[in-house]
């Protein structure tokens, strides 16, 4: 697999900040995003991935909890948000209890949205019409149906 790295500072290439790319092969200081397009940079406007940007975290992302041991604050399926990516394998994450915590890589793993059961019942009458819903839904399909009922009052 090829290094991939991050580039810093975007200035006079067809690059962004923050785009990933990867050495271009057989040519040195040629880097190539995924679409292509490749361009000549100096090494000193780019870095190599962080651990945690290799396993596909940035910094506001929310993760799971996939092994609380010897962790007393969180609990596994617990969610966490990386509020520090300091490029080591224990990234600054807020925890459920407002505290901030750094917590290894191996203990988070892809975020899961919390099943939530509701019953929505909405009662047809002369001006409005309505269904009964009961099943699980995901936090953010709750607020959809939550600004949809909005909308409707």
């Amino acid at each position: 697999m090829k290094q991939k790295y991050v580039v810093t500072n975007a200035d006079g290439t067809q690059f962004s900040a923050g785009d990933v790319v990867t050495e271009k092969e057989g040519y040195e200081g040629v880097y190539e995003r995924a679409d292509g397009v490749s361009q000549l940079v100096d090494d000193h406007n780019i870095r190599t991935q962080t651990p945690a940007e290799l396993r596909g975290f940035k910094v506001g992302d929310k993760a799971t909890v996939v092994d609380a041991t010897d962790y007393g604050e969180v609990k596994v399926g617990d969610t966490v948000t990386m509020v520090r990516d300091d490029g080591d394998n224990t990234p600054l994450w807020l925890l459920p209890n407002g505290n901030t915590g750094y917590m290894r890589l191996f203990r988070v793993g892809v975020y899961v949205a919390p099943q939530v059961e509701v019953e929505v019942s909405v009662i047809k009458g002369k001006d409005i019409t309505g269904i009964i819903v009961k099943k699980k839904l995901t936090e953010d399909q709750l607020t959809r149906i939550e600004a949809i009922a909005k909308e409707v009052e």
